[in-house]
């Protein structure tokens, strides 16, 4: 596996790893839904220079995420599919549930996947560690915690690419808004493309 640290390499789980997260996921289940602003930072091989995005995400466990960035870019994942809508393409792309579910990787660490796919691991740096445990993964998640116990940055890397880095600020919560607000319809005039 490609990462920092192999966290296999030491044995069984730690069952007590990631518990710094669990007053988050807490207020997180209480509430119903969670929203954060985000600003992803990539370097962008083609122009030679880091690309930067904002937007807000939205979670609601156990499996909803939206992702919407400027410039109308948004991105929903469900456990049953999901879309992409990409304005500057005019297009819609429908998911179906396998690529929803790859894509709602990342998710999990926040919304508490309980699946036994990911090993937690406290990192005596005051980092999370987490680790997709699946046979051929090779990606790896390192999560920062701030002062109230809330995910401040999130930085991972799948298979050999860069390492992705995600700053997260502004967290609210409020109740669940359910599957609808998880749901994108093509505008007028838009392409509809199925990745089934």
């Amino acid at each position: 596996m490609l990462a920092f640290i192999d966290v296999r390499a030491g044995g069984a789980p730690n069952e007590s790893a990631g518990t710094r997260l669990s007053p988050f996921l807490e207020r997180l289940r209480a509430a119903g839904r969670a929203e954060v602003r985000l600003e992803r930072r990539r370097f962008d091989p083609v122009e030679g220079a880091e690309r930067v995005t904002r937007g807000r995400a939205a979670l609601e466990p156990p499996a909803f995420a939206r992702l919407d960035f400027a410039g109308g870019e948004s991105v929903t994942l469900r456990s049953d599919g999901g879309e992409w809508l990409e304005p500057a393409l005019r297009q819609l792309v429908q998911l179906g549930p396998d690529r929803a579910r790859g894509a709602l990787g990342w998710c999990d660490l926040l919304l508490d996947d309980r699946s036994g796919a990911i090993t937690r691991r406290d990192l005596a740096d005051g980092r999370l560690l987490w680790v997709r445990n699946e046979a051929d993964a090779a990606d790896s998640a390192w999560i920062t915690l701030d002062t109230r116990g809330q995910p401040a940055s999130l930085a991972y890397r799948e298979g050999l690419g860069e390492i992705e880095r995600v700053q997260l600020s502004h967290w609210t919560f409020a109740r669940a808004r359910g599957r609808g607000a998880f749901v994108l319809a093509a505008p007028s005039g838009y392409e509809v493309v199925e990745l089934p």
